[in-house]
């Protein structure tokens, strides 16, 4: 019954059952009815007596569901098995999940805990660069290569905006983008946001429409680090990154997405040589930047 209703009720945005004795069968029962439930995103459980055992059961749910965004499962009885479970499913396809409430759940230790923050802070990503647009600040944000993905495409997800009646002269590319002091982003992360070449870009996203074609790059302001001017362990001093002799580029879209940019942020992202010339490459066809 209570299946049935949760599928037939669009119109419950949260639900909320904290303090109340659940059993697994009764989680089995709810799991399998917001699997199919693609209203309700916030889901309340404190206090419920919940195990490991619940905890897959809810992992397999939201393997399949698309809404739920905010779950507060604290103070129960779960573990790091039970944390391990919820972190694979986040790890794997659930991209909706952003705010996850452990507290109170005295057998789970702070490393199992703090091993869901990248994956949560994933799946919020889009919605803080479509908030934030078009000066992007994730400065000391703990980004990961890992991030670099859902970042991407949240800036060709607002790009796309001007396919969708978006407001003649809205800006919906980013003016200044700043990364810094993210020192786990690394090489395989700023290729994985800026990268133009074949092998790690995005070749899913459709060429961008013509309004998106700039008459010509702006100047680029780059606020570079040590790790940048350095540009790796052998670099030295002021250097130029050569942009000749590269194999054929699927750069337009990036280059299009960073037409407006002003301001490039990579202070201390920790970035070597790869870094460098992927995001030289990202700046444009021409002249290569000069590196202060």
């Amino acid at each position: 019954m209570a299946s049935d209703l949760l599928s037939a009720a669009a119109h419950v945005r949260a639900l909320v059952l904290s303090a109340n004795a659940l059993t697994n069968a009764g989680l089995i029962h709810l799991a399998a009815a917001l699997t199919r439930n693609r209203s309700i995103s916030t889901l309340a459980l404190c206090g419920c007596g919940l195990h490991d055992a619940e905890a897959a059961a809810l992992s397999k749910m939201l393997s399949d569901n698309v809404a739920l965004s905010d779950i507060d499962l604290a103070d129960n009885g779960l573990t790091d098995a039970g944390v391990a479970t919820l972190a694979e499913v986040l790890r794997g396809s659930n991209r909706s999940v952003r705010l996850l409430g452990l507290k109170g759940n005295a057998s789970i230790t702070p490393t199992a805990a703090a091993s869901l923050d990248p994956l949560l802070l994933r799946n919020r990503l889009a919605g803080v660069v479509a908030q934030q647009m078009p000066e992007l600040m994730l400065c000391n944000a703990r980004l990961e290569p890992l991030h670099a993905p859902a970042i991407r495409s949240a800036l060709l997800n607002a790009a796309e905006g001007l396919r969708q009646g978006m407001p003649p002269g809205a800006s919906v590319l980013p003016t200044s983008i700043d990364l810094s002091e993210n020192p786990r982003l690394g090489d395989a992360g700023v290729r994985g946001i800026f990268g133009v070449r074949p092998d790690i870009a995005d070749e899913s996203a459709a060429s961008l429409p013509p309004a998106l074609q700039p008459s010509g790059l702006r100047k680029k302001v780059l606020s570079v680090g040590a790790a940048i001017v350095a540009a790796g362990p052998h670099g030295g001093g002021s250097r130029r990154v050569s942009a000749a002799a590269t194999p054929p580029l699927v750069g337009p879209l990036v280059h299009r997405l960073l037409s407006r940019t002003t301001q490039l942020a990579l202070d201390g992202v920790g970035i070597g040589d790869e870094g460098v010339r992927a995001f030289a490459e990202a700046l444009g066809a021409g002249e290569p930047p000069e590196l202060r």
